[in-house]
């Protein structure tokens, strides 16, 4: 009488447990990286928003230097005072544009109806704006300020830029170096 079970065979029980390796070797490998994948996450994510918000940061640096200049430019310009006489000088103390309420994460366009002494000093950008800009002057002490504030993650803590001037005895402008307060924050 044969036998019903065929014979196994040595070569098959090979392929079996080279197979059930593998598979161990997978399943501990897939089981490992759960947790790298974690550690990653952990590290890059903060990383990564750190770097976006020090990249809108660039905006205020940007834009203070173009106000800047161009509160340089309109110093130099000769006028005509409310006398008749050629004047030379600061501009106007210029309002938070856009509103300082109205700046956060997400961007706010330069209004329309902005202060037209923004115009006068040659900014008025037309990409929308993470920060709200002003300008402070003082012609008694021949100084002004110019500021940068934003709350990039609305939480209700700014991030101010801001440089001040002074008109010296020739008649120029001397920047003292720019002040960063709560950078990211």
């Amino acid at each position: 009488m044969a036998d019903q079970n065929p014979p196994v065979s040595r070569a098959g029980a090979n392929k079996l447990s080279k197979f059930a390796i593998a598979m161990i070797v997978f399943a501990i490998s897939g089981a490992l990286c759960i947790p790298c994948t974690g550690i990653l996450a952990a590290v890059a994510i903060p990383g990564f928003i750190g770097y976006v918000r020090r990249s809108k940061t660039v905006e205020a640096t940007a834009n203070l230097e173009s106000i800047r200049v161009g509160i340089e430019v309109y110093a130099m310009e000769e006028r005509v005072g409310a006398t008749g006489q050629v004047v030379h000088g600061l501009p106007e103390s210029l309002p938070a544009t856009p509103s300082v309420e109205g700046v956060g994460a997400m961007k706010q366009l330069w209004p329309s109806d902005a202060n037209p002494g923004w115009a006068a000093i040659g900014f008025q950008p037309s990409e929308p704006l993470y920060y709200s800009y002003s300008v402070t002057t003082d012609s008694l002490a021949n100084t002004v300020v110019i500021e940068a504030v934003g709350d990039l993650d609305d939480d209700d803590e700014n991030s101010i830029f801001s440089q001040t001037g002074h008109i010296n005895a020739e008649g120029e402008i001397e920047w003292s170096p720019r002040v960063v307060m709560n950078e990211l924050e």
